[in-house]
C-alpha cells in the first residue's frame, strides 16, 4: 500500500508540472486470526511487492512465527512467491493472473490454476477464503483514519520508525479490542 502524498495531489502536482519526491509503501503481513500486523516493510515506490515477500516471511520466523497460509493479490502471483511459500509448506491461497499457464515446477500454483478453470473465480475464492485478503485492506483502512496518509518523517530510518510505532499502537488496539469483546461477551 502507498502512503504519502495524497493521490488528488499527486495528479494535481503532475498537471502543474510540480516534480515530487516519491512514495513510500509499506508493505504488511497480517495474521487473520487476531487481525494483528506480524511484519512489515517499507519501499520505494518503484518496488514490486513480490520482491518483499521472502524478506517478510523471514522476519516473522526470526520472531518465532510459522507461516502456514497466505492469501494474496495477483500482484504476488510471481515464480519467486510461490516457491517461498512452497519451500515454507504454506498452502498458497493467490489469484492466478488469467493467461497463467501451468509449468509442472510449482505445484500449487498449478493446482490453482487448475481449480480456478474448473471451478471459476469466483467459485475457486469461496471455497479458500480469498475474502480474508479483504482483512489486510481494513487494517491499512484502520491505520490511515487514524494516523492519516502522510508520515511526517523525513529520514528513511525516521519513516521505519514512524510507521513502527503505528503499527504498535494498532496491535495494542486490537488487543484492547479484544478483551473488550471477551469482557462484554461474559
Amino acid at each position: 500500500k502507498v502512503m504519502g502524498k495524497g493521490e488528488w495531489a499527486k495528479r494535481r502536482e503532475e498537471k502543474d508540472g510540480i516534480e515530487r519526491k516519491g512514495w513510500i509503501k509499506v508493505h504488511i503481513c497480517v495474521d487473520f486470526e487476531t487481525g494483528k500486523i506480524l511484519e512489515f516493510c517499507l519501499t520505494e515506490e518503484k518496488v514490486h511487492d513480490s520482491k518483499v515477500f521472502k524478506g517478510m516471511m523471514e522476519g516473522i520466523e526470526r520472531r518465532g512465527g510459522k507461516v502456514r497460509e497466505v492469501i494474496m493479490d495477483g500482484a504476488y502471483d510471481r515464480g519467486e512467491v510461490w516457491e517461498e511459500i512452497e519451500r515454507k509448506w504454506a498452502k498458497g491461497v493467490i489469484k492466478v493472473r488469467r493467461d497463467g499457464k501451468e509449468g509442472g515446477v510449482l505445484k500449487g500454483r498449478d493446482e490453482t490454476i487448475r481449480e480456478m478453470r474448473e471451478k471459476g473465480f469466483r467459485e475457486w475464492a469461496k471455497e479458500k477464503g480469498y475474502g480474508r485478503r479483504n482483512k489486510v485492506e481494513a487494517t491499512f483502512s484502520r491505520m490511515k483514519g487514524i494516523f492519516g496518509d502522510r508520515v511526517r518523517a523525513r529520514s528513511w530510518e525516521g519513516m521505519e520508525s514512524e510507521i513502527s510505532v503505528r503499527i504498535w499502537i494498532l496491535n495494542r488496539m486490537m488487543e484492547m479490542g479484544d478483551g473488550m469483546r471477551e469482557t462484554a461477551g461474559s
